[in-house]
């Protein structure tokens, strides 16, 4: 059977993520087949590595998917427009691959075609090389409304602190969570008591805050936020850089994010703001619910898969929401982006700096889909596979030139 003839409820499982093991392992082998050309494989595929572990698959069978992915990649790599656009990979290569955001060592496995060992950890942890920058990772700074500092990285796990009445937990898997243990003692220093973490260039870092709403923390990001928020007011922190949010719902008290340039206002609801100081544009994408844009005395509401970006005026388009939190699930994901934004998101996750020798080409458009934990090394090598510009590391210098 081939790949035309599968039925259409099974794609809708696949969808799901609702096959069999049986199916699994048949639909796995039909894309083994290296002769299949149909555009489902991305999708296929894309579901099937959630149930899948490729390390436990036959190794002619791990090598034909290697290679039907390679075929995959270069039959989509477009050559350089002669007026403004350079992709690395195809859009329609990017909306597939972004159904498998949740699955980053196995799809790091295939889309950077590890030649030597696709398990897990090794691709994660590549031994470092000679003038190579390894990933980033978890590592904040939490300042207590006292002013002391706390290491989050270097902090065992448990109870790290206590402040009129609110207990603050490093749990086992690394996040920090505020627990209000004498709720009228918290809320009575809410107004008065702030806690901010800060994440350096090279980590991320999630935090929980006093009312429940879920905190996910870009590189060379902070937070600012009350140690409690008071009964019968709106719930307002500060962040600058970039946050992913999972707002718990309230309907008395309003959910408020303030930035340099703007503010964000919810009920409760899923949402990403990105805020840099050194990028030309703050953007805020909607994912669940609704909120509530407002700057320079303009106020706009999104729906799902809106994003609102503010430069020298804000506007409003329909995005897809995956790509604006792909950071959040371990990915690089640059959707006919300018070069010059997408490397700025390079250098905030390795820590290090980028060099144009011509200017001009940060503003050639990059399509590219990738892990963010292999090191610096791999994604400049598979850079410089497709388009016309060469990266090239130079100590902790990215140097981006035209390729003669």
């Amino acid at each position: 059977m081939g790949l035309n003839e599968i039925p259409d409820d099974l794609f809708e499982k696949l969808i799901r993520n609702a096959c069999s093991a049986e199916e699994t392992e048949k639909i796995i082998a039909m894309l083994a087949d290296a002769d299949q050309q149909s555009v489902y494989d991305d999708l296929i595929l894309a579901q099937l590595t959630k149930k899948a572990d490729l390390n436990e698959l036959p190794e002619n069978v791990r090598t034909n998917l290697n290679a039907r992915f390679g075929l995959i990649i270069a039959e989509n790599a477009v050559a350089e427009t002669p007026v403004i656009t350079q992709k690395l990979y195809s859009r329609k290569w990017l909306k597939y691959a972004a159904v498998a955001a949740s699955v980053a060592a196995v799809f790091s496995f295939l889309f950077l075609f590890n030649q030597h060992n696709s398990n897990q950890k090794q691709l994660a942890v590549t031994k470092t090389k000679p003038a190579d920058i390894a990933p980033g990772k978890d590592d904040a700074v939490l300042t207590l409304a006292d002013g002391r500092k706390i290491l989050l990285s270097e902090t065992a796990n448990g109870q790290l602190a206590e402040q009129s009445g609110v207990s603050i937990t490093k749990t086992a898997d690394g996040k920090i969570v505020y627990h209000i243990a004498d709720s009228k003692s918290g809320a009575a220093n809410s107004g008065s008591l702030y806690n901010t973490i800060s994440t350096p260039r090279g980590g991320q870092y999630q935090v929980n805050l006093p009312d429940g709403t879920k905190v996910w923390l870009n590189s060379a990001s902070s937070i600012k936020f009350p140690t409690a928020f008071a009964a019968a007011t709106n719930r307002s922190v500060v962040l600058t850089g970039e946050a992913y949010f999972e707002v718990t719902k309230d309907k008395m008290r309003p959910f408020i994010v303030a930035t340099a340039k703007q503010s964000v206002e919810v009920l409760g609801t899923h949402f990403d703001i990105s805020s840099y100081a050194d990028d030309v544009s703050t953007k805020t994408t909607l994912l669940e619910g609704s909120v509530r844009v407002t700057a320079d005395r303009k106020s706009l509401l999104l729906k799902p898969g809106q994003q609102a970006e503010l430069a020298e005026q804000m506007s409003v388009s329909n995005v897809d929401p995956e790509a604006a939190i792909a950071w959040k699930n371990g990915y690089f994901s640059f959707d006919d982006e300018e070069l010059g934004s997408a490397m700025n998101k390079v250098a905030r996750w390795y820590d290090l700096e980028v060099e144009f020798t011509d200017a001009a080409l940060k503003h050639k458009l990059i399509a590219a889909y990738s892990t963010r934990f292999a090191n610096v090394s791999e994604l400049l090598k598979r850079l410089n596979q497709v388009g016309s510009a060469q990266f090239d590391l130079d100590g902790r210098t990215i140097k981006i030139s035209r390729r003669k």
